[in-house]
This record gives C-alpha cells, structure tokens and sequence, in this order.
C-alpha cells in the first residue's frame, strides 16, 4: 500500500521514517493530550514524489551515497537544490496540501499565518538533533506556500546539513517530511532540559518568539525547577507561577512519556503553554538515578555497579583483545564468549551496543568489573591510549581521572530491620501486610496478626528463578508448599506473632488449594483475605507529605501500551537506509534448503515481494561473516512463527556492509507482538520450558556428527551435506528464541524495572539513616552462575596450577609437559580441552584453537577472580523485590514487578546459556565447515579462511559437487566478500577494489 503523501498530527500513524522526527514527535504529543498548534505533516513519501517528477532521485541516491563516504557531493547538492527551486511541486502533492489545509481551516483559524518546519527523518533523534540545521519559515498569505515548501526542502541540501550528515556519520542524505502548523503568537517562548543535573529541570526563556533564543541571539532569562520540592532558582519573575508549574507537571510527563530526559520547545500563547518541539537530549547533559552525569564523554546503560580507571584499549577482534594489559579499559563494540579473559583483565568494560542481559553485562556482574553498554559510540569516541573514568553507578564515561561519587558510599545496605523501624516511627496502626517470609523473620515481637503475600517466596526456586509451580508435579508442588508454611510457623511462633494470614489473590486456584491442605495442622497460619485493612510495610518509607508513593508512575495497562513504541527496542531513533530487499534468487536458494523458512513466506505472502523499502539498522557494530550471516538468517525472520504470533509475517532482515537492519514496516508488527507475549506470565513459563527443550534438541542432532578427524576425512560430500541440513532447522529455531529472549529482557523487562525502582527511591528519598535502600542493580544480580563463568573458573584453575608450579611462561609449560616433569598437568589441560574444546574458537572467523599452547596462553593470561555469592545475591534480591513490589502497589505495578524480576533472572542466565551454547551447539558443524574447506584447498579453490565467506547455499552446494573445484565466479565473489569484511572489521585498512554485493556490501 502506498504511503500518504500528508498526515493530520496525532492521527494514527507515528512512523518517523514518513513524519521524520519532529513530525513524529509532534503526533505523539498531541495523542498524549498536549496542547500543540494544529497543523500536519507532508511526509516523506511527497518529499520522494516531489524528487521523482523533477528528475531528481537519482542525484539524490547519488548524494546520499557520497554522504555515506563523508565526502558530500556539493556540485550534486547544487543541482538538487536548483531543481526544487525551479519547478513548482507536483499537483498530487500541492492538493494534498491543499486539501489537508481546507480540511483543518488553518487560514481559517490563525490570526499569526502558517509556519513551515523541517522534519528530516535524522532530526530530533536521540542521537542526532540537527538543530538549526534545516529552515523553518514563516507564511503569511497563501500564495506564498507553495515556494516556501520548497525552500524548506531545499535545506536538506544546504553545505551545513550535508556536512553535519556527514560529520555525524549519519550515513545518507537527509529525508525529508514537512510540518504545516499554525504560528502562534507568542507572548513568551522559551526551552527547557527536563533534567539538567539531578531532579532539576532548566528553562531559558524570552520574550515574544522562540527563534531569537534557538538562534542565540539574545541572552535569555534563566531558572531552575526542582521537580521534587517545586522550589525556583533564578530568574523566575518574567514567568508566571501558573506558567512555572504547568513547565515543571511537563517535564515529569514528557520524561515518562518519551523514556528520558527531554529538550522542550514551548511558547505561552492565549496564557497557557503550548508545545512546538520535544526531542531527547543529545549533549549528555541528564543525570541519571544513580547520579548526576554532567561532563560525560559518554553515557550508556549502567549494566555493573563501580567505578574504574585505566588506558583505553580498543577491541574489534579477538587478537586486539589478547593484547589488553591488565588495568586497561576494554572498549568495544559488543563482547562475545572469546573476550572474557580480557575482560576478566579489565579495570572496566565500555561497549558501543547491548544491554542488562547483553554478554558484556552478564559476564561483568558475575566479575564484579564496572560495566557501561550500549553507548552507541564508544570506538569512535574514545581513543586508544585515552585514560578514562568508568562509572558503572550512572552509566557514565569520562575523560582522565575523574573522582565519583557513590551515592551508597557509607551507607550500609539496608535489611528488614530498618524497613520495620521505619513502620514502627511512623505509629502504625494498620495491620502489617508483607511480600517475603523473611519480612517476618525480622518483625518486633508481639504483633497479633500478619498478612503476608506468598507469591515472591514461592515463585522464586533456590537458585532465584522462577519456579514454574504449575508444571510441577503435585508431590514437588506439595513439599515446597509443606516446607514454605512449615518456616511461617517456626518463625511466627519465634517472633510471638499471633496469627499470620496468606493472602492469596495472585495465585491460582490450584496453588491456593494446596495452601489451605498444608495449614490444616498449623495453629498460627491460615489462608485467606484480600490484603483489606492492611497496609504494606514498605509504605511507611514514603517521604513526609508525599501523598501518593507512584511518584508520577502510570498505571501497568499505559505502561505496557507504550512499551509497544518501537524506539523501545532501538534505545534511540536508528538510521535508516533506503534499498531493495535482498535478492529474490538467493532467497528462493534458501527456502529450498529450509521447506519451513519457504512455507512461512509463501503463507505471509512475502515469497516474491521486491522494491525498495526503509531498513532501520539494528545495531552499528560489524556483526558476522557472509557464512554465518547466511546460517542465522532464517532465525531472525523465523521469530514470528517460532514464537508462535498468529498473522504476523516474517520478520524480515537485511546485511549491508556487515551491519543487520530491520525492515522498517514489518517490524512494528512483531514487536508489538513481542511486547504482549512478555507480559503474559502463561506464555513466559512455556517459553522457559522451550528455551532448555532447545538444548535438548541441538544436542540429539549431535550425535549423527563424527567425533574424531580420520571419521570426518572419510564423510562423502553428499554425507556431509545430510549432516548440515539436519542440524540448521533446529538451529533456525535456537537462535530464534535466543534473540527473542535478549529483546524481551534488554527491551522491556529491565526498562520496567528501572523505570518502577527509580520512581520508588524518589519517593523514600533513596534510604534512611545511614542506609540504602536497594536499587535496580540489586534485582538483577546473578543468582546463579551461567556458563561463561564456569568456563573461567576452569580457566583459573588451571591459571593457579601453572603459577604455583612457577610455569609463568608457554614455553616453560609446554616443556615441562614434553618432558614429563609436570605430574597432572597435562590431564589437568586435557580434561579442560574435553569440557570446553567448544569455546575455544577465534572471534568471528571461528577458527578452532584447541591446542595445548593455546590452553596454556589463556590461562596464563588470566587473572582469577573471586566467584559471586549467589546465596547472598539471592537474598538481598529478595529482599528488593518484595520493597519495591510494596512500594509500586499504589501504581498498580506490584504483580508486574514480580513478573519482570522474576523472568529477567531467567532469561538473564538462558539469555548468557543460549549466547554460550551456540558455540558448543555448533562447533561439530564448524569442522565440517573446514573439512570443505581443506578439500576446496586442496582442489586450488580456496585459501584458509575463505571458507566462512560462502554463503550457505553456496557451501552446500560445493560440498556436494566434491571433488569439483568452485566455479570461478564463486570464488571470486568469496575473495571479494573477505577483502570487504576485512575492512569493516579493522583486520585491514580500506581497499578500493571492493565491489558491492546485494545483501552484503
């Protein structure tokens, strides 16, 4: 279907790649509520028409190419710009503008004219503002409109915008859509950082019009709110009280509404504040819950609590990251299983993607390294050599030695304890309703009756995950329960409670039936009551005179409709690249070799589809070669057919330069249904038991794998063939679930939780004396270690074993072990090579370096690391979740607290599992890969290492051909591919002689 070429703001659409990013952000605004001059958008799709009937879009793919390359075409800029001002605007396009106009009476009802605003589609993003960059311009009369259009298209192609494009990395020509809106008369305009340092918002204001003060004409009156306690510092004359409050209510909404600090435009016109313009704050200048980070370089997610120091030491590839010197900062695109003795060699880890279920974030919590992700920019940023300050509290990188403050410092964690003297100071009356047995381990003696919530405690199993009750057997089910109630009882009667009440509204009748059987012979324990007439001991911590503890929160329904926003996902506005979707051919060779993938596309109707689309770019790190790309393909698009989303289609995906993207139109689709799916705790359980059924499975495949080379030399090619298609639709659905999963943790789960906890510390003013009350951080420590964490530990072991025989150096050890005269540690090293051959592969290339002297180089590399206390983490995880489940009651959010913590701890270990076993899962198959590979050698084919640049297909189809050599065609596009992936992985400098390839280049 084709696109509108004018859309009316706030109606249903909010896609920014037609409205570009004030267009969007407008829309939104006024389906929010918000007061915003009426108007519209011509959207991008008129911007295109208008380019097509001028003849223009060719010089305009041109542009945008040489944009891509940081060397902006000026003389193709120049003809663009005199095209558009040359010819009036295509008549489709001129009535649509027309008509929208007459629709709305805009002329009708301005009193000031109309104003015309850029929109591109790379404005107003959290990464890029572009402000002041492109035109906006007034109209006063309604002939003017029409070359005015064109005048505020042309600004795309002005020397300013194409060198910001280009400067920023932006990688193409700016689209651009236009906002039509009614100029209002401004008595007082203004801006406003929704955070600027702490819980202070910042206004600059004039008089009359904006446009003097965006310019910097003028030198504006100032002031700050403290969004807590509404106190004003500065110049607050000019503005009215009424005005300072309806800025202050904004900024708390708009934070909420847009997921972080905002800039704001805004004029007071007819004694109230409309809004011109909100967009994310790009300079870095918010600060976070954890603290204020005023004078970051870069901020991120804060993914491991701490704060270290080093030399930066930039990673793109696995012999970079054996090179870091202990006490250097490890930098990074993203981290992958080979990395983490360099991380474990770290002061810190920085990462330009990812987050709290990210590799790099599960591993750095289990070390206990300070740990910053999806920073976007990082190895761009950041130089090598650099001396940097990782602050893991706030998310925040800074230049030299910077000294950070822990807002924790001196203060102890806070228990129970301190929870029920804050109860008692506060003179309650009210029953006391508790989230966790341990609540009531810790309650002052005497009290007649407790209410108490079972639900935390028995969804959380002994290693904190979530203990899927209802697929238990009732003989398991009976003695947890049994036990549970058993330890209500001693404790009660320890403490001299009276009576203590479970109130079992939240949990199914099964369970509650269970309950009843087990307090029959209890005399202090019974089931039943709604919670009525008590109140949530955690309550008492809410500030004094601060009446409703959500602090601004909205409900759970609203918190889950705007999770479906998809810039969720992105964490920002993602580039968007205009191109074909991937070639039809080499699709079809796909489906041939996957029936499944096929069927999914022919059923959605997808199977032939062509033509140019919008492709977002899902992450800006290089990601796989031309092999891998080509084996997990399917998995991405499979998502929605493997997740089982009745009539979503697929999930299409495209490579360009090394680098994955979303198709922009089908992706809203599916992550709406991963948002709904997330939230439905029946659907999560199943999820659980499907995630641990596809270990299973990979593994049965296995087994049909020969075990040692002399079996794998004799395989014919059509043997090894059967092999790799047996073992590719179970992988198609593990890597499914595997990505499935890191966006429902990255995405939605932990957003929740951040958002809920850093709402619930506003509110206690974030601890009582002398201690702290627990932090988002706390509700996802591991409470059980994942695989990459065993591996090192055998790693550590063998580290200590070199060192205490004072082997400190590979050859020393290799002789030793050639000679005999090191008892045990051979077995030592061939007893880890049986357990983790698997994960000794070289970076993307996956080249296998199973050998004793590689052993030994890694261990010695390695520096040992105490391993978590997963007791005590699961503990004061607890102990948080039942805090704050209380204290986000009153917003409604209690039940899906409980629900995120509790499979955010699940999939953070599947999440790290799944990412770990992939490489065991798929290490038989990497040696028929080089087993191809070494008959192709020896046919004169390939080189080493050019096995990983066919594509599936391809390879396939070589392996059965054996022993004919590739085609020369073949074989070139392999070398072509392996220069060009060389280049994007900074194995190599730039080399011209690279040609482009759909779906690749």
């Amino acid at each position: 279907m084709s696109q509108p070429l004018v859309v009316g703001l706030g109606d249903s659409t909010s896609d920014a790649g037609q409205l570009g990013g004030k267009g969007a952000s407008l829309g939104r605004l006024v389906q929010l509520g918000h007061r915003v001059p009426p108007g519209f958008v011509v959207t991008v799709a008129a911007f295109e028409t208008t380019l097509s009937a001028m003849g223009l879009s060719a010089a305009h793919a041109e542009l945008s190419r040489s944009v891509s390359a940081r060397s902006p075409d000026w003389e193709t800029a120049a003809a663009i710009t005199r095209g558009l001002q040359s010819a009036p605007l295509p008549d489709e396009v001129w009535r649509a503008i027309e008509d929208e106009i007459a629709r709305q009476q805009l002329w009708e009802t301005t009193q000031g004219g109309l104003i015309v605003r850029s929109s591109a589609t790379v404005e107003d993003s959290a990464v890029f503002s572009f402000a002041g960059i492109f035109e906006s311009m007034t109209v006063e009369a309604p002939d003017s409109l029409e070359s005015v259009t064109r005048s505020v298209w042309a600004s795309a192609f002005s020397r300013r915008a194409l060198s910001y494009a280009a400067d920023s990395n932006v990688g193409l020509a700016p689209g651009m859509a236009i906002v039509i809106q009614v100029f209002l008369d401004a008595s007082r305009s203004g801006v406003m950082f929704t955070t600027f340092g702490g819980s202070r918002a910042l206004v600059e204001h004039v008089e009359g019009g904006c446009e003097k003060l965006v310019k910097g004409e003028v030198i504006p009156d100032r002031l700050w709110i403290d969004r807590v306690t509404g106190a004003i510092e500065g110049d607050g004359e000019a503005l009215e009280q009424q005005h300072v409050k309806s800025l202050s209510l904004l900024a708390q909404h708009l934070e909420q509404q847009f997921a972080g600090p905002q800039d704001v435009e805004w004029v007071i016109h007819g004694d109230a504040v409309h809004l011109l313009q909100t967009r994310p704050i790009t300079a870095g200048l918010a600060g976070g819950a954890a603290g204020d980070t005023a004078g970051a370089v870069l901020t991120g997610v804060a993914a491991s609590q701490g704060v270290g120091t080093g030399d930066v030491h930039l990673v793109f590839n696995i012999d970079h990251a054996l090179d870091l010197k202990a006490g250097q900062v490890l930098v990074t695109p993203m981290t992958n299983p080979d990395m983490v003795v360099a991380m474990r060699n770290s002061s810190a880890i920085v990462t330009d993607v990812g987050g709290m279920i990210c590799h790099a974030a599960i591993v750095s919590r289990e070390l206990g390294l300070p740990c910053v992700v999806g920073t976007e920019t990082a190895t761009r940023t950041l130089a090598a050599g650099q001396l940097v300050t990782v602050d893991g509290f706030s998310g925040a990188v800074y230049d030299g030695i910077v000294a950070v403050e822990d807002a924790s410092a001196g203060l102890r964690p806070a228990e129970w304890e301190d929870v029920w003297e804050a109860w008692i100071q506060a003179v309650r009356t009210e029953t006391p309703l508790l989230s966790s047995v341990a609540a009531l381990d810790a309650a002052p003696s005497g009290l007649p009756l407790v209410m108490l919530r079972p639900e935390i405690d028995l969804r959380a199993d002994d290693a904190g995950l979530w203990a899927d009750l209802e697929h238990w057997t009732s003989e398991q089910r009976a003695e947890r329960i049994g036990r549970y109630v058993v330890d209500i009882e001693r404790i009660a009667g320890m403490v001299g409670t009276g009576a203590v009440v479970l109130v079992t509204d939240d949990l199914p009748p099964s369970i509650v039936e269970e309950l009843v059987v087990a307090t029959c012979a209890t005399t202090r324990v019974r089931v039943g009551g709604s919670g009525e007439g008590a109140a949530p001991i955690s309550v008492a911590l809410v500030q004094q005179g601060e009446a409703d503890p959500r602090h601004g929160l909205v409900p759970m329904a609203a918190a889950r409709a705007a999770a479906r926003d998809t810039l969720k996902f992105f964490g920002h506005q993602p580039g968007v690249k205009r191109t074909t979707m991937p070639n039809p051919d080499g699709r079809a060779a796909w489906w041939e070799l996957l029936p499944e993938y096929g069927r999914f596309h022919r059923e959605a109707g997808t199977a032939h589809v062509t033509g140019e689309h919008d492709w977002l770019e899902v992450r800006p790190e290089l990601v796989i070669s031309a092999l891998l790309k080509s084996l997990v393909q399917p998995g991405f698009e499979m998502v929605p057919r493997v997740m089982g989303f009745p009539a979503v289609p697929p999930l299409h995906i495209k490579w360009v330069r090394c680098r994955y993207h979303f198709r922009s139109d089908v992706f809203a689709t599916a992550w709406e249904a991963i948002v709904e799916a997330t939230w439905d705790t029946a659907y999560m359980a199943d999820l659980m038991h499907r995630v641990r059924v596809s270990y299973d499975q990979l593994a049965e495949v296995l087994v049909l794998f020969p075990t040692d080379g002399a079996e794998i030399r004799r395989l014919s090619g059509s043997e090894i063939v059967a092999l790799i298609t047996s073992w590719w639709p179970r992988w198609v659905e593990f890597f499914a679930l595997c990505w499935f999963i890191q966006a429902q943790g990255d995405d939605i789960l932990y957003p929740f939780i951040d958002e809920t906890v850093a709402a619930n510390l506003a509110a206690t003013g974030r601890g009582g004396e002398g201690v702290a009350w627990p932090t988002a951080g706390e509700l996802v420590l591991p409470t059980t270690s994942v695989l990459s964490g065993e591996y090192m530990a055998s790693m550590g072991r063998l580290h200590d074993e070199l060192i205490d025989r004072n082997l400190a150096t590979p050859e020393a050890a290799l002789r030793a072990i050639q000679s005999g005269k090191a008892d045990g540690l051979a077995d030592m090293i061939d007893a880890h090579l049986r357990e983790w051959h698997w994960m000794r592969d070289r970076d993307l290339m996956f080249e296998p370096w199973d050998t004793p002297q590689r052993v030994v180089e890694t261990a010695l590399q390695t520096e040992p690391h105490a391993p978590a206390d997963y007791a005590e983490n699961r503990r004061r995880n607890l102990f948080a979740l039942a805090f704050h489940s209380d204290l986000a009651e009153a917003a409604g959010r209690r039940g899906a607290l409980n629900h995120a913590v509790r499979f955010l701890h699940d999939l953070n270990v599947e999440r790290e599992n799944h990412h770990v076993l992939w490489l065991k899962y798929s290490y038989p198959l990497r040696r028929l890969f080089l087993e191809i590979q070494r008959r192709l050698i020896e046919l004169g084919s390939l080189a080493d290492g050019d096995i990983w640049f066919l594509q599936t297909p391809e390879l396939l189809a070589a392996a059965r051909n054996l022993p004919e050599p590739l085609p020369a065609e073949v074989v070139a596009r392999v070398r072509n591919r392996r220069r060009g992936f060389e280049v994007e992985a900074r194995f190599s400098d730039d080399d011209p002689g690279v040609t482009a390839e759909d779906d690749y280049y």
